[in-house]
C-alpha cells in the first residue's frame, strides 16, 4: 500500500508541474504578445519612442521569466525569441517600419507556437515512465514466483526486474 501511495504522490506531483508549466508558458506568451501588439500599433502610428518602450517592456517581461521558461521550453526556442527581440530593437532604433513589422510577425508567430504547445505532448513522457514503472513492478512480482518454481537465489531472481 505504501508503494502505491508513493507512486500516486509522484504522479500527482508530475501532473501538477505539467499543469503549472502549461499555464505559466501560456500566460507569459500572452502578456508578451499583448505588449508586442501595442508596440506594433505605436510603430504604425510612427510613435517610435513609445513603440521602443513597449518593446523594451515586452523584452524585460520575457527575460524576467527566462529562467523558469528555460526549464519548460527548449533552450533553442528561448534563444531564438531573445535574438528576435534584439533584431526588433535594432529596427525600431532605425525607424525601419517594414523590417520591424516583418520581424514582429515572426516573433509573434514564435510566441504563439510556444503558447500552443500541447499539454499532451508534455505529459506523454510522464505517462510512459509510469507505464514502464508498472511493467517493472509486474516483472518484479513475477520474479518471486519464478524464483520459487526454478529454485533461484535472491540475487538471481532480482536480476529479472533489472533486465527490463
Amino acid at each position: 500500500m505504501k508503494h502505491i501511495l508513493i507512486a500516486c504522490l509522484v504522479f500527482a506531483l508530475c501532473l501538477a508541474v505539467g499543469l503549472f508549466s502549461l499555464f505559466y508558458v501560456r500566460a507569459s506568451g500572452e502578456e508578451t504578445v499583448t505588449l508586442l501588439e501595442r508596440s506594433i500599433r505605436q510603430a504604425e502610428e510612427e510613435q517610435y519612442t513609445a513603440a521602443a518602450e513597449s518593446l523594451r517592456q515586452a523584452k524585460q517581461l520575457w527575460e524576467g521569466r527566462e529562467t523558469v521558461l528555460g526549464i519548460f521550453l527548449h533552450h533553442e526556442e528561448v534563444d531564438e525569441i531573445l535574438a528576435l527581440f534584439a533584431q526588433l530593437e535594432a529596427f525600431i532604433k532605425l525607424e525601419d517600419l517594414d523590417d520591424y513589422l516583418a520581424a514582429c510577425g515572426e516573433l509573434t508567430a514564435r510566441l504563439e507556437h510556444v503558447r500552443r504547445i500541447s499539454f499532451l505532448l508534455r505529459i506523454i513522457p510522464v505517462m510512459l515512465c509510469f507505464f514502464a514503472m508498472g511493467f517493472v513492478d509486474l516483472v518484479g512480482t513475477a520474479s518471486n514466483y519464478v524464483q520459487q518454481d526454478l529454485g533461484l537465489t535472491d540475487a538471481q531472481a532480482n536480476l529479472f526486474p533489472s533486465l527490463v
